[in-house]
């Protein structure tokens, strides 16, 4: 009892930790660019709109536009309720990663290690915070994965179904996730075929989840491919495209555990590479053994996700994933890691290695790259809620409007401020990518490099130094 509830608070901790930093972020960084189209457009539709993709746009994840949906209905449409349904996402995935964890790994320092580097990675968080589906669509993922181990323990349909609906569920959030789905449909069809023959039931449960994702994902995917609206992402190949950028972004563009991105890369193809040799042993292993059927799960799902990528590029010529729409491969690539170790750390002095390793490490990765002001994908929009802070006070003591131009990156931002807080107030310039140079409204917040192109009709007024941007007056 004692070291169960050792293994709790082991797990509790940095969970409690997290979510509150998660937490915090929502409140302190500023919308970024992609989330007023959700929160104003979107998630403004009708449900049946919604679902069928009206608007055919690729950033419309459906299951996660609902959510905003639901919550903007019921506390209104700000900047921490939009966020609810990825913080609801972290804890999804936090649960079902430490939970997953903790049936594999019995050394209780080498599961708290373990933890931390599944679940600290700043830039996952960064997408727990933000109302983007790609943070939700990892938590729904991670439940799946957590059935399917269970699946493994207990062989019952409850268990397979739960893993195949979770599936789905982070399908619908994020298409780009039926990589994984698909992989896991490969993996239940040679655990029926051979290592543990199953009743028709389990094959129908499989079947009915394959008819189901179909029904809700033709209609939305339908509308993309006839407006051509497949987004153009990678067009080299795996490595360059998707290795590459989610490792970039993984490492918050500093090393992590001081190790170059070019190292990290090496990195995960030796652990590519470990997954199919794995994956052989495995075949060649007394698959009866619970241990053996969790580690050829986890090399299946990362290596046939991969495969599905690079297939559909070949056969379909459909991009490769980039940073933030390949990010489920990280808690995939980090679970096939965690089993693989703990399979062949067999002396406790290893375990001590892997446990500094992996756990300081992850540790010192977000110590160094936590904040709460900035997303990694979107640095430039940190400052528009302070740009409206300093309009709101001069607008209050003047008591008059106030016209406002700005750069495009930063219109989506100022608009949903505008628009969610009733500034009636701010007269906002229409959205528009040319440098206007007539002066035609009070103030203009840009770039710094764009103060030639307006210096002669506005002069800096605040400078955002190390974001190179300012608030710029006119004459």
């Amino acid at each position: 009892m004692k070291k169960d509830i050792g293994s709790l608070l082991i797990v509790l901790i940095p969970g409690l930790a997290l979510a509150g930093y998660i937490a915090i972020r929502i409140f302190t960084v500023g919308i970024t660019h992609d989330e007023p189209q959700t929160c104003l457009t979107y998630a403004q539709f009708s449900i049946w709109d919604i679902i069928t993709n009206r608007n055919h746009d690729n950033n419309n994840h459906v299951f996660h536009t609902l959510l905003v949906k639901l919550f903007s209905s019921i506390f209104g449409t700000h900047q921490w309720s939009v966020r609810i349904p990825n913080f609801i996402g972290f804890i999804l995935y936090y649960v079902a990663a430490a939970g997953l964890l903790k049936k594999i790994i019995s050394n209780k320092w080498f599961l708290l290690a373990s933890v931390l580097f599944v679940t600290t990675n700043p830039f996952l968080l960064d997408f727990f915070g933000l109302a983007r589906g790609y943070g939700l669509a990892c938590g729904i993922m991670m439940v799946s994965v957590f059935f399917a181990v269970s699946y493994i323990e207990t062989n019952t349909l409850k268990h397979l179904s739960l893993s195949l609906f979770f599936g789905v569920l982070a399908t619908y959030t994020q298409f780009t996730i039926i990589n994984y789905f698909a992989s896991l449909l490969i993996f239940f069809g040679i655990y029926f075929l051979f290592i543990h023959k199953q009743p028709l039931s389990h094959w129908l449960s499989c079947i009915v989840s394959v008819v189901l994702l179909t029904v809700l994902i033709y209609k939305p995917v339908k509308e993309l491919l006839i407006h051509n609206e497949v987004p153009n992402w990678g067009q080299n190949n795996f490595v360059k495209d998707t290795v590459d950028t989610l490792v970039r972004g993984l490492n918050y563009n500093n090393g992590v555990f001081f190790i170059s991105r070019h190292q990290t890369i090496s990195w995960l193809l030796s652990a590519g590479v470990m997954g199919g040799v794995a994956s052989l042993l495995v075949y060649f292993k007394n698959l009866k053994e619970k241990k053996y059927q969790q580690l050829l799960l986890s090399a299946i799902l990362l290596l046939g996700s991969v495969l599905m990528t690079v297939l559909q590029n070949k056969l379909f010529n459909t991009p490769y994933l980039i940073t933030r729409t390949a990010i489920f491969f990280f808690p995939l690539t980090a679970i096939f890691i965690l089993i693989s170790l703990n399979y062949v750390a067999l002396q406790k002095s290893f375990f001590g290695v892997l446990i500094l390793i992996l756990g300081t490490g992850s540790l010192i990765h977000f110590i160094r790259n936590a904040n709460t002001s900035s997303a990694f994908e979107w640095p430039f929009n940190k400052n528009e809620s302070r740009v409206i802070c300093y309009l709101r006070k001069k607008h209050e003591s003047a008591k008059a409007s106030i016209s406002l131009n700005c750069h495009w990156h930063f219109f989506p931002a100022l608009d949903f401020y505008k628009r969610t807080e009733n500034l009636d107030w701010l007269e906002l310039t229409p959205f528009h990518k040319e440098v206007h140079k007539n002066g035609a409204t009070d103030y203009y917040f840009t770039y710094l490099n764009e103060a030639a192109a307006i210096n002669n009709c506005y002069s800096p007024l605040i400078l955002f130094m190390d974001d190179n941007q300012a608030i710029f007056k006119c004459h």
